[in-house]
């Protein structure tokens, strides 16, 4: 599990779009994120550097890998809710 977190207007919600392949940003009003939501992808072999991701590193890991990614709110309205 990945939690993005940032500042309004910094592509948080549009890069977790374009790394799923979701169009959550399109949803929100004045495209900016108005609550935590969560993203699933699910990652290839063929990314290179995802060689191994277990915690003693001697087994490979099954492919494809399933990564959740928590989208918040940039807003400091949404403070307190992140």
């Amino acid at each position: 599990v990945i939690a993005v977190l940032g500042h309004i207007n910094h592509g948080k919600t549009t890069l977790l779009d374009a790394l799923c392949g979701t169009g959550v940003v399109k949803t929100e009003p004045g495209n900016i994120t108005q609550s935590v939501h969560a993203v699933t992808a699910d990652v290839s072999a063929s990314l290179g550097s995802l060689q191994e991701v277990s915690a003693d590193r001697s087994q490979k890991a099954d492919w494809p890998i399933r990564i959740t990614f928590l989208d918040t709110p940039g807003h400091e309205a949404f403070e307190l809710q992140r």
